[in-house]
């Protein structure tokens, strides 16, 4: 039995669906904690989903959607902020963001605690 063509474009399509809803996840994944590795799942996903668009000729979502997300997880690979240095109970150390006096800046800092409070 010969596969037809409306058959072939209706698998095809379901492919993409499947891609969009793994890239919509993943996105989401990042989202709610931002990562390294989600961040490359990401960029991965939305590869996937693009491509298999050229495929069909279809967009679920928004291809510009999908790129701005790309360049958002592209983003976080290239200026992943620093882990924060906590070494066990009683550390007087962390990093956050502050306002710099001088410049009047946010920036991502080493930050000393006092000995009862922060």
């Amino acid at each position: 039995m010969a596969i037809t063509n409306q058959q072939k474009q209706f698998a095809a399509l379901a492919k993409q669906s499947t891609l969009t809803t793994e890239f919509s996840n993943a996105w989401s994944d990042f989202r709610t904690e931002p990562s390294v590795a989600k961040a490359n799942e990401v960029i991965s996903k939305a590869e996937d989903v693009l491509a298999q668009a050229k495929v069909t000729g279809k967009a679920m979502v928004p291809s510009t959607n999908i790129i701005h997300r790309k360049l958002i997880a592209q983003d976080h690979l290239d200026n992943a902020p620093a882990e924060t240095a906590k070494k066990g109970f009683g550390s007087n150390v962390e990093y956050k963001n502050v306002t710099d006096p001088k410049t009047g800046k946010t920036v991502y800092a080493k930050v000393t605690k006092y000995s009862f409070g922060s």
